[in-house]
């Protein structure tokens, strides 16, 4: 499916779709796509037209949305939110959901977490994150270089440590910025004491990352001041 720089004036409803391509890149090539309100990659309720283009009720048989093959969202504007509740994605080593530099108030990345391929948010930018502990990729198949959001909305738990090894798992070799993001958001959120483990937990993984003489120099700040935190 293609809808490259397509424009959409009110929401683009793809719930319960089957797209399947999965022998070439994309199975859904939509850069620099434009919906005003919102985009829906969401399951649909089935047996009654009563329940197109509605959340299925407690009970009804279901079909979620489904994509084998990569999506490119690329330069993608969404009025009002990118809803991957429930998304399902199979991807090989090299396909991946891409959204860089996506725009939008609201990101609900709440999919089932692929067991193979990449997600790319690469210069995204959200208001209001909603997203599980289980539907992000682990350590090197998560890119989120320059990715920006304001808050943080967990649907379930997603403890401090969690939320660590997220950030870790987008950054293969040692960055500062995503920990610097988290810690921002959440001083923000009046959440100071974790603000504080995120900032330490940044200069643990940059010792990692230096010769064995200041290694040495920061196992002592951290076991005599903590970093100064």
């Amino acid at each position: 499916m293609s809808l490259r720089s397509a424009q959409v004036g009110v929401s683009l409803s793809l719930r319960g779709a089957r797209l399947l391509n999965p022998y070439t890149r994309h199975a859904l090539n939509a850069p620099q796509l434009t919906v005003e309100r919102t985009l829906y990659l969401t399951p649909a309720g089935l047996g009654s037209p009563l329940l197109r283009g509605t959340t299925p009720a407690q009970g009804t048989r279901i079909q979620h949305f489904e994509c084998e093959g990569g999506v490119r969202l690329d330069d993608g504007r969404f009025g009002d939110a990118l809803d991957l509740e429930h998304a399902r994605f199979t991807f090989t080593d090299d396909q991946e959901l891409s959204l860089r530099r996506v725009q939008t108030p609201e990101l609900r990345f709440l999919g089932e977490r692929p067991a193979r391929g990449r997600v790319v948010l690469s210069g995204a930018r959200v208001v209001n994150l909603m997203d599980r502990a289980d539907s992000w990729p682990g350590p090197g198949r998560l890119h989120m270089g320059g990715f920006a959001y304001e808050n943080l909305v967990p649907r379930g738990p997603f403890p401090l440590a969690k939320r660590l090894r997220w950030v870790g798992a987008a950054t293969a070799e040692y960055h500062p910025e995503p920990y610097e993001r988290l810690a921002a958001v959440l001083r923000a959120g009046g959440e100071d004491e974790d603000a504080r483990e995120v900032l330490l937990a940044k200069h643990r993984r940059r010792r990692e990352s230096l010769p064995v003489a200041a290694k040495l120099v920061g196992y002592a700040q951290d076991w005599t001041v903590a970093y100064g935190y």
